[in-house]
């Protein structure tokens, strides 16, 4: 089933995204070069940013334009769950982002944050779409969304805001620890506005009461990690 979508060439998401990412990493080799040196940076920076601005776009065209859960690209949808072409499509291009954020540290700092937070977003994105694929199978495209994927989203939520915080206990980030938290936040109001709001009554009553205890240990935490990090500042 894979070879008969590998044959389908350029004219899928997955190959538009391969297309795209092949750019983004000729950008990368000029902004690379340009460290060495700025005999040619007039030549390497605006090719660095054509080359950028053509690979984005592909991927746009890939990722949105095309994505796997419209009509048009549910059609080349092929493997095994995880390590289909949806993979393909994502992961390759959030791998290239991440590689160019850890290499090119000597470029803007916004810019290598846009590229992190956009190789991010590629891997949640991935993941969204296999759960959907999971449950759906073959009707992803379709617009029904079960109870099943509406809880499997929220613990991919949790465990995604955990491990980010997990790595911001270990590389002493305020930066990832706030995010963290606004991850947590998310998650815990997702569980009680949606994943709940089928209840009535006084349990309703009672998870309202409960989001807002949980909003407050989360406050807590978050001042606690603060003045354990910034003793100056407490």
């Amino acid at each position: 089933m894979l070879d008969l979508a590998l044959r389908s060439d350029i004219d899928s998401f997955w190959g538009l995204s391969l297309a795209g990412s092949i750019l983004l990493i000729s950008m990368g080799a000029q902004l690379y070069r340009w460290r060495k040196g700025v005999r040619f940076a007039w030549v390497r920076v605006p090719l660095a940013s054509l080359l950028g601005v053509l690979g984005f776009g592909v991927l746009f065209i890939a990722l949105v334009g095309m994505a796997p859960i419209t009509s048009w690209g549910v059609r080349d949808i092929a493997g095994p769950l995880l390590l289909d072409t949806i993979a393909i499509a994502y992961l390759v291009p959030a791998g290239v982002l991440a590689v160019l954020v850890w290499k090119l540290d000597h470029i803007y700092r916004y810019l290598r944050a846009t590229f992190a937070g956009l190789s991010a977003l590629m891997g949640v994105v991935y993941m969204a779409i296999e759960i959907r694929r999971f449950w759906k199978g073959d009707a992803i495209a379709s617009n029904a969304v079960s109870q099943g994927e509406l809880y499997s989203y929220t613990i991919a939520m949790t465990l995604g805001a955990v491990g980010l915080l997990l790595f911001a206990f270990a590389r002493r980030s305020d930066l990832l620890r706030k995010l963290a938290m606004v991850g947590i936040a998310v998650t815990i109001a997702k569980v009680f506005l949606i994943d709940m709001s089928g209840l009535n009554g006084l349990v309703r009553v009672a998870s309202f009461l409960g989001l807002g205890l949980a909003l407050t240990g989360l406050a807590w935490l978050n001042r606690a990690m603060s003045a354990r990090w910034n003793p100056e500042d407490s």
